[in-house]
This record gives C-alpha cells, structure tokens and sequence, in this order.
C-alpha cells in the first residue's frame, strides 16, 4: 500500500522509522528511572535525585527536549502536567500525569493516546520508603513511550497523538481514572484508541525460558477494544514484520486478577489494549524488578 501517489510506501516509511529507534537510549530512560531508587506515590516530591517527584520531573524535560526538536508548534508539552489527588491509605497527595501532545495534520482524524505508568512499587504496596526499582514495570514502558514520541515527532501523523506517562497506576490506576473523567471527557476529545505499554522489558520467565520475538497485546471483547487488538495483528503480518516482532493476541482485558491502564480507557467505551513482554519473570518484580533484569 501507498500513501499517496508519489509518496514512499507505506511499508519504507514504518522501517525506516523503526530503524531510528536508539536501544542505548531506551536503555538511559529506564536506568535514570532506577536511579529514582522508588518512584512510590507517597514517596519524596520534592528531592531532586529520590522520589516520584524526580521521575515527574525527568519525564518532562524529556518531552521539552523532544518539543525543542520537533517542527516548530508540533509538539506540545504540558509542562504543568494533570495534576490529580490520590489517596492511598488514608494518605493524600498531588500526583502529576505527564502529558504531551503531536498535533495531527488532518481535521476530524481523531486523538489516539499512547501511554504507560511511571509510578513503581515494592512487594507491601503501602511501603514508600523501600526501594521499588521498577525497571521493567515499567521503566521499559516509559522508555518506550518517550522514545516514540522523539521519533513520530519528527513526521506529520494525520491523527493527533496524545503521549502521557501515569502516576498511581499501582494503586488502582488512579491516574488514568482522573485523566479520562477529568481531563477527556471535559473536553470531548475524539479518542480513537489507546495503546497502553506496560511491562516489555524481559524476554524471560522466573524458569529461565526465553522469548524475544513476541509481545502478548490484551484487549477486553469490547468491539472497538478487540478490533484494534486484531488491526496490530493485521499491521503485523501486513508489513512482513515477523524478523522484527510478532504481536499475540489475547483474548481477554489482561490477564486474571490483573489491571492496567487501559482499563480506564476501555471502561469509558474507548478502544485500549495493553502490550506486555510474552514471559513474565514475576519473581524479579516489586522490590527485585531492577536494571540487571531489563534485556
């Protein structure tokens, strides 16, 4: 397929792009996300090298670094951020969403959101002071979200691409609830889709089995949920993608007891689906979940 007459293929495009993705980079994301030593949400707001107030912060000059590059008025940070309050505990705080938008160059395209948490957590979720590396969940995800966003920024996209990095995702996705009932739906965005990254930085299980080739996407049996769910399956083998990475469809919202992001999206009738690592090493999450861990 093509573009437009006299366009690249669409095809040239996609690799072309993929091929600008920096590992090294993804790499210095998640190792500065570590280096946070926690990211919990009652955690230090305010210390410059500790706390979920320093990942706030870093996230942000990484998007002002990519506006700085991007075609003048295309890219636009919230610098502010949305801010919410959560509670966790009997404990309330400000928590600030990082939100950052590439306007689309065609009217009536649509608002598609890409996003993953930033908020990590150790084995008692009610500790705030402990260390909760959170380098695949979900240092990997931010990585990715940021690394997109330096990328698509340097092409005109017909949709409006929203990229917005969550706090208190581990307590009951608290920040994503706020965004779409206080922030989407106040302004009737025309959200066409959103696509949650969470968790895609082992290729192995706690038995040592490996899996590089596949990411696992879930989506709930919502129509519009499942169909963007199989549009990735059909981009995947419609762009001969298979020496890249293959996308294996799941057939339920994730997986059992478990939540993500996406969940407030799709409860509020958007299309979501959630993109994870296929093996899931659980014994090196929480409080193990550090950068020796992330291939």
């Amino acid at each position: 397929p093509t573009l437009q007459a006299g366009t690249v293929a669409v095809e040239d495009k996609l690799f072309e792009m993929m091929g600008e993705v920096q590992s090294d980079r993804l790499y210095r994301h998640v190792e500065a996300l570590v280096g946070f030593r926690t990211r919990h949400v009652n955690s230090s707001q305010t210390s410059a090298n500790e706390g979920i107030g320093a990942a706030y912060r870093y996230i942000v000059d990484q998007f002002v670094a990519i506006q700085n590059q991007a075609p003048q008025g295309s890219f636009n940070v919230l610098e502010s951020g949305h801010e919410f309050t959560a509670y966790v505990e009997g404990v309330e705080s400000i928590q600030y969403n990082a939100v950052a938008i590439l306007n689309g160059t065609e009217t009536g395209a649509g608002v598609i959101v890409v996003g993953a948490h930033y908020d990590s957590r150790t084995d008692d979720l009610l500790n705030s002071s402990a260390d909760a590396p959170g380098a695949a969940d979900n240092g990997s995800g931010v990585a990715a979200v940021i690394e997109l966003a330096r990328i698509l920024s340097q092409y005109p996209q017909r949709s409006t691409i929203m990229f917005v990095l969550f706090s208190a995702e581990e307590h009951n996705r608290q920040g994503s609830r706020s965004f779409v009932q206080d922030y989407l739906k106040p302004f009737n965005l025309d959200i066409i889709g959103m696509v949650n990254i969470d968790t895609i930085g082992s290729w192995n299980n706690s038995r040592g089995e490996i899996n590089d080739t596949q990411l696992r996407v879930f989506s709930s049996d919502q129509l519009n949920s499942r169909q963007m769910a199989r549009m990735a399956d059909f981009i995947y083998y419609g762009y001969d993608l298979d020496d890249t990475l293959q996308v294996v469809m799941q057939d339920s919202l994730d997986r059992e007891g478990r939540y993500g992001d996406h969940f407030s999206f799709d409860e509020a009738g958007y299309p979501a689906v959630r993109f994870i690592e296929f093996y899931e090493d659980s014994y090196n999450r929480e409080g193990r979940d550090t950068l020796d861990k992330v291939e």
